[in-house]
């Protein structure tokens, strides 16, 4: 990695100054500041990495049934302190005699827990309250996304640039702690009656496919699909983005994109081009169409792009910072302790 190999010449530089300088440094101290300034740099370059790949995608269930339940309590603190020679001694002493946790069961392999509305948990959350066995409940789940390493190389966009400013943010407001508002654009009403249609289909395909749908209407022509791509960076890794040019709530043209494979994106491309208008009744069509074709394409088909991964301006700079903080420190620490006495020689 490039990152790595800027780094480690930009410290051993600083070792090799340490070594020609100072007279209290032996060749045995240099490899142990070799070896310790190399093992950090490579384990902050790798966390640079992946924290930079982290990403959450949104997969809906429905739930089976809810509950409430009372643990050990989790607000702790010290008391009954005693002082001895040695200083105080305390007990551990806790807020309550029991936590309630409120919580809810869907047909996805999580449980989900309600946010509680008191420090014991003991009001009921009206969240919680609300939800009824069938309820869409959507999680968010993280995961690695190896496609933010270098997004050009798969959705480079024929426009010189593409301005995020002047498309919709991607869908990630999850509000009311399990509810996610999937239908957008600027030619079709935004409606509840429609966002609930459209949670109610992610509910009946996220158990069997762990796919996202997300609908996208538009008055533009069809090169905005492909811009839309480029600004949402290719959506996650499950998403089924479905763009749709709407006039006069007819059909122009309709664009399938994401990660998922180009005969299934040809298929449901079809389908609702063939329905020519967004209703109530296009979405079981949708729905039938995913649960017959569609297979999530897995992040892993893409990890070779992480060899591509481009630090941002601020990463470099708080690195190279890091990387000579450690450098100068081991280097004062040798020149100062005498760490191997046994072998130093006088210079």
């Amino acid at each position: 990695m490039l990152m790595f190999g800027v780094y480690f010449v930009l410290t051993s530089l600083v070792l090799l100054g340490f070594w020609l300088v100072s007279k209290q440094i032996c060749w045995r101290e240099c490899v142990t500041q070799f070896v310790v300034q190399s093992l950090v740099i490579l384990g902050m370059c790798f966390l640079i990495m992946t924290s930079s790949l982290q990403d959450q995608e949104y997969i809906t269930g429905r739930v089976v049934s809810k509950a409430r339940d009372q643990v050990h309590c989790k607000h702790s603190y010290q008391c009954h302190c005693v002082r001895t020679r040695r200083g105080s001694r305390c007990s551990t002493c806790y807020e309550h005699g029991y936590d309630v946790v409120w919580f809810a069961e869907t047909d996805l392999p999580k449980r989900f827990y309600i946010r509680s509305v008191d420090r014991q948990g003991i009001f009921t959350p009206p969240h919680w309250a609300t939800l009824v066995k069938g309820s869409p409940m959507t999680h968010a789940i993280s995961y690695e996304n190896y496609i933010k390493a270098d997004p050009d190389s798969l959705f480079a966009s024929d426009a010189s640039s593409v301005n995020k400013a002047d498309f919709i943010p991607y869908p990630n407001n999850i509000y009311e702690e399990y509810k996610l508002n999937r239908f957008l654009g600027d030619s079709v009403k935004n409606t509840p009656k429609a966002n609930e249609l459209l949670a109610e289909l992610n509910a009946d395909i996220g158990p069997k496919t762990k796919a996202n749908v997300i609908l996208y209407t538009t008055s533009k022509p069809k090169d905005y699909a492909k811009q839309l791509q480029r600004a949402w960076e290719g959506g996650k890794q499950n998403d089924i983005i479905i763009v749709a040019g709407v006039k006069k709530s007819v059909i122009q043209w309709v664009d399938v994109i994401g990660l998922s494979y180009p005969d299934f994106k040809v298929k449901l491309r079809n389908v609702i081009q063939n329905h020519q208008k967004i209703d109530a009744q296009l979405f079981p069509k949708i729905r039938d169409t995913i649960l017959a074709h569609y297979k999530i394409r897995e992040m892993s088909d893409f990890k070779y792009l992480q060899e591509s991964f481009k630090p941002t301006l601020l990463q470099w700079i708080l690195g190279a910072m890091i990387s000579l903080l450690v450098s100068v420190g081991l280097g004062f620490f040798f020149h100062k302790v005498e760490t191997f006495p046994l072998v130093k020689k006088n210079r």
